[in-house]
């Protein structure tokens, strides 16, 4: 397991968050506001490769919570991504023989999405453990977040399996 400590700030692919923006502004929430609140310039989200700080996105995930008044909000989030939302490891991951295959890119190219927790994969003949383990505060991921990011593995794990 890498070490989560390693002293560097953490960050989330930008394209992530816009899935977020946009499950706010689907469900009735208005995603300027959540921006203009946590402090975010919007322009930002303009670059799909651009990446934000996690404690940064923590805050956006935590006042998209607020402003939704709905503590499990981040498992609705993935229903409005994408194949596209993780640039070439959406497309990796979907294209995948096995869901085991599929997993090991999650917990190999991770990092590129977030470097605020890291996969980690147990498996035997017959069965297979995913470990989704966060840095420790103050940069761990907003639980809203792990909640998303969790329920899109097991979103993307049902589309392959059909």
């Amino acid at each position: 397991m890498p070490d989560l400590s390693s002293g560097q700030t953490p960050t989330v692919l930008c394209s992530w968050l816009n899935v977020l923006l946009m499950a706010v502004d689907n469900c009735g929430g208005d995603s300027r506001k959540l921006l203009d609140d946590a402090g975010i310039a919007p322009d930002l989200f303009l670059n799909s490769d651009a990446r934000l700080p996690v404690t940064d996105s923590g805050r956006l995930w935590q006042l998209a919570v607020a402003q939704m008044n709905n503590e499990a909000f981040g498992l609705d989030v993935p229903c409005h991504s994408r194949q596209t939302t993780f640039h070439a490891l959406g497309y990796a991951f979907m294209a995948s023989d096995t869901l085991l295959s599929a997993l090991k890119r999650v917990a190999q190219f991770g990092n590129m999405v977030s470097d605020a927790a890291h996969v980690e994969l147990l498996y035997g003949d017959t069965w297979v453990e995913v470990f989704w383990v966060p840095r420790p505060p103050p940069d761990a991921p907003a639980e809203a977040a792990m909640e998303a990011m969790l329920s899109m593995i097991l979103r993307s794990c049902r589309k392959i399996r059909g």
